[in-house]
């Protein structure tokens, strides 16, 4: 009877695999086609079939592992790709990053210079208000200078003496003006215009006294006024008074546009006059001119009646001022008046 220790060393029989259904069955084809090839038996139909069975299903089995090996290809190739991708990711996270970085600091520098553009806007626009400070300040010290050293001309006008008289429908009378300078320092390039002014005398006066100031301002502001006869002269503070001498007179198309016609007790017609003009001049230390403006109406003188009434030689409704074209005026016969009607001042 054997004992414990002798049956410990009995060798165990090996275990057979265990392989799956479809190589078992694989393995019966080809043990049964040897078989019958050793006894030279003709196939059954039944072996037949499950021989073609079998080898559709080994060729099945290849393809599939064919298809599990073209999977497995294609899944380690989308993983490569997944890894490349990932990679990339990761490559334009670190680009996408660098570039926030960069607009950041881009961001910074723009706010830096905006801020110094500011801050230079600041300081232009500082030194832009102390320069129009400077510059007013300045302007006004100029102009308390002119206006306390500048020349000022004082201007006095009366009649020549002459009579008015008409050549070729046009009128004419002389002037004497008496200039003064009343500033402190010398007026130079002085300018002397002066004429008559045609006026409807059977419109309203205040229309009438518009359209001689409108007259008077645009004649005395132009500048071509230099071309005068009497320019180019200078008069000193301490000079006595400049006399002057100047016939005036009025276009006689001008005349004609401002004729009032009657026809009794005879046919006439009566235009009313203004007497108006300026003197133009400068300072020695500034091209800016200045102006004196004088302007009279020209009345008619009426004469006394034995009964103590006024009465004019001309039958009109407004006879103090309506003059007779071509008709001479003898100097008595009319007059300067109205001397507050047109500008009378200076600047």
């Amino acid at each position: 009877m054997p004992d414990a220790s002798s049956s410990a060393h009995v060798e165990e029989k090996p275990k057979k695999p265990h392989w799956p259904l479809w190589i078992r069955l694989v393995h019966r084809l080809i043990r049964e086609t040897r078989k019958r090839k050793s006894k030279k038996q003709p196939e059954a139909p039944s072996d037949k079939a499950a021989r073609r069975t079998a080898w559709a299903t080994v060729a099945i089995a290849f393809l599939t592992l064919a298809l599990v090996g073209v999977s497995w290809l294609q899944y380690q190739e989308v993983e490569d790709s997944s890894d490349i991708m990932d990679r990339m990711n990761r490559i334009y996270r670190t680009q996408a990053g660098e570039l926030s970085r960069q607009a950041e600091e881009t961001h910074d520098l723009a706010a830096a210079a905006k801020a110094q553009s500011d801050q230079t806007k600041r300081i232009a626009d500082d030194s832009f208000t102390q320069s129009e400070a400077a510059l007013t300040t300045a302007k006004t010290g100029q102009q308390q200078f002119e206006a306390s050293e500048r020349p000022w001309l004082f201007l006095t006008v009366k009649l020549h003496g002459d009579d008015l008289i008409w050549i070729n429908h046009q009128p004419t009378l002389s002037l004497d003006m008496s200039v003064r300078n009343v500033g402190h320092s010398v007026a130079k390039d002085i300018v002397v215009w002066g004429e008559l002014i045609p006026i409807n005398p059977d419109k309203p006066q205040s229309l009438r006294v518009a359209e001689a100031r409108k007259r008077q301002e645009e004649r005395c502001f132009d500048e071509k006024l230099s071309s005068s006869t009497y320019g180019g002269m200078d008069l000193f503070p301490e000079s006595p008074p400049m006399p002057i001498t100047s016939g005036i007179g009025a276009p006689p198309q001008v005349v004609a546009a401002n004729t009032i016609s009657y026809s009794y007790p005879r046919p006439y017609t009566v235009v009313g006059f203004y007497v108006s003009g300026c003197l133009v001049y400068r300072s020695s230390f500034s091209a800016k001119k200045y102006r004196t403006f004088f302007g009279h109406a020209l009345c008619r003188t009426p004469y006394l009646l034995p009964n103590g009434q006024l009465q004019y030689d001309i039958d009109v409704p407004d006879p103090g001022f309506s003059f007779e074209t071509d008709a001479n005026v003898p100097a008595k016969g009319f007059q300067l008046c109205g001397d507050d009607v047109l500008r009378n001042d200076a600047n």
